[in-house]
Parts: C-alpha cells; sequence; structure tokens
C-alpha cells in the first residue's frame, strides 16, 4: 500500500484526538469564590464562658435589733420574796448538840435592782442586785448549839437574817431563729455572782429575879461562785417582748447557788413596765460548823428606762 502525504497527516490526526479528549477531562476543577470560616478557639469560648455573670445568691437574713432589751438601761425592781431559810449542823461541829435552827418570819419585800450595758450587737453585761432580810421570834424546843453558843431549851429567841446577792452576767446571743411573731433568740449566761447571810439570834434566858438576860450569837456566811446559764426571749413587737433565764452551780458538800426567772415587758419610747416572777436557791458550804440554805419566791415588777429611745 502506497502513504501519500496527505494520507500521513490524516492518520496523525486520527491518533491526537483521543489524547486531546483525555488532557481534557483531568483538568483540575476551580476552587470555590467563597472562603471558609475558621471554628472559634477553644480560649475565645473559655473566655466568654468566663464573663457570663454569675447567679447572685440570696440575701442573708439580718436580726432585728429593735427592742431586745440589750440596750443601756437602768431598772428599779420592787420583789415580794417567799421562803423560810435554814440553820444546819455542818461537817465541823463536834458538839453533839443539834444546831438546826428554822428562822420564823417571811422575808421583807425587796428593792433591788438591774443595770444593762450593751457590749457588741449580739451581746450585753447585765448587773443585778437585791437584798432582803426576815426577823422573827420564836421558842427553842430542845438544848442548841448555834455558832458555838449553847442555848437551854424553852428560851425565847428572836433571830434576823439579812441576805444580800450581787450578780454580773454576760448574756451572748448564741443562736436566733426568725419567726413570724417575732426574732427568737437563744443566749449563753455567763456569770459571777457573790451572796451573803448575815444571821443573829439572841438568847432571852431568864433569871432568877424574873428578868431575862439576853445572849446574843450569830455569823456571817457567804458564797462567791461563777454561774453558767441560759436564757431565751423573743420580741414580738417594737413595743413588747419577753424573756426567761437560769442559771447556777454546785458541788458535792461544796456552795450551791442558783436561780431561773421569766418576765414579759411593755415598752413606749425610753421606758418600760416589766412584770415577772423569780426563784433563787442557796447553800453555804457544810465544811463548817453550820450551814444555811433556802429557796425564795416571788412576783416582782420593774420599771426600765432606757438611755436611748425604741
Amino acid at each position: 500500500m502506497k502513504l501519500t502525504l496527505q494520507s500521513g497527516w490524516l492518520l496523525l490526526c486520527v491518533f491526537a484526538i483521543p489524547f486531546h479528549m483525555f488532557g481534557q477531562s483531568q483538568t483540575p476543577t476551580a476552587p470555590s469564590s467563597a472562603p471558609s470560616v475558621p471554628p472559634a478557639s477553644s480560649a475565645q469560648s473559655t473566655d466568654t464562658t468566663t464573663s457570663a455573670p454569675s447567679a447572685l445568691r440570696p440575701p442573708r437574713y439580718t436580726p432585728n435589733y429593735t427592742n431586745t432589751g440589750s440596750g443601756l438601761s437602768l431598772e428599779p425592781i420592787y420583789w415580794l420574796p417567799y421562803g423560810h431559810p435554814l440553820l444546819h449542823t455542818g461537817d465541823y461541829n463536834n458538839t453533839l448538840t443539834p444546831g438546826d435552827f428554822a428562822y420564823p418570819g417571811n422575808p421583807d419585800r425587796s428593792i433591788g435592782g438591774t443595770i444593762v450595758v450593751p457590749a457588741g450587737k449580739d451581746a450585753s453585761v447585765r448587773v443585778n442586785y437585791f437584798q432582803t432580810k426576815m426577823t422573827g421570834g420564836s421558842v427553842s424546843s430542845q438544848n442548841l448549839n448555834l455558832f458555838g453558843v449553847a442555848i437551854p431549851g424553852g428560851d425565847p429567841l428572836a433571830s434576823q437574817a439579812k441576805i444580800t446577792n450581787f450578780k454580773a452576767s454576760y448574756d451572748f446571743v448564741t443562736y436566733y431563729w426568725n419567726k413570724k411573731g417575732g426574732d427568737l433568740r437563744f443566749k449563753t449566761l455567763y456569770e459571777v455572782q457573790y451572796l451573803s447571810i448575815d444571821s443573829t439570834i439572841d438568847d432571852f434566858q431568864l433569871q432568877t429575879d424574873g428578868t431575862y438576860n439576853i445572849n446574843p450569837t450569830g455569823a456571817t456566811k457567804s458564797i462567791i461562785l461563777p454561774t453558767f446559764g441560759v436564757g431565751l426571749d423573743q420580741t414580738v413587737s417594737k413595743h413588747f417582748r419577753w424573756e426567761v433565764r437560769g442559771s447556777g452551780w454546785a458541788l458535792p458538800h461544796r456552795s450551791e447557788i442558783g436561780d431561773a426567772e421569766g418576765d414579759i415587758a411593755v415598752r413606749y419610747g425610753r421606758v418600760e413596765l416589766i412584770a415577772g416572777a423569780r426563784v433563787f436557791y442557796f447553800r453555804t458550804t457544810r465544811r463548817s460548823d453550820h450551814f444555811i440554805d433556802g429557796t425564795l419566791a416571788g412576783p416582782y415588777v420593774g420599771l426600765r428606762l432606757y438611755w436611748k429611745k425604741n
């Protein structure tokens, strides 16, 4: 077969067409014209979380300090106690003669007082004082030995006992409850008490001429002790509140002292009228020739004068 120049160009074009079509199929796709947005970094998300405001805590309840009875004040107190202290033979009485004696008569009315000084919002210092005495007459039922003096049976006796008490107390509000009727406060009491019993007994000894010879005897017994207690009070309104408290201290064969009281108070401005009742117990140490114990109880009223208005 004889190839001419025209037939050669025709064969070359036939072979070039497939290669040209294959090249077009391998052409890369053009990139998208819209740029992609990079994801937010972890640091940016952390900053966003931190800067968000946190939830606010509910406000803490604040106690109401209106009419709590702990403001600077002075209170005269009129107390009507009842009771009969007893004189007993002590552990150191070696006379082998009875020394027991019941003081006759009721205690006189007691004029006392209370001073309150605030010691912060939740504490106060309270100083109490009272004094009472009893006077009476009796007849010795048997031979007695009272404070080292022999007293024959059947002798008339005149006795007097004066009781004096001082108490200093630090009252601290340990806990409180918010009630609909007003704040209810629980207090712990840290105290020091001093008590003295000044006793005098006169023995009227009958003489042969029909007159009496007075043979006096007596002694003073005292107590100084720390006492601890608790109290509870509530402010019902700015004009009305109530309070109860009790404290004491005791050791076997040692001195003992304790008291409890409760009152209600009505206040207007700087003046507060108080009415309540009190129980007071004491016993001097048995390690003596004689010791005295007794319980005094009765109602009282007071008029408290505050330095500041309610």
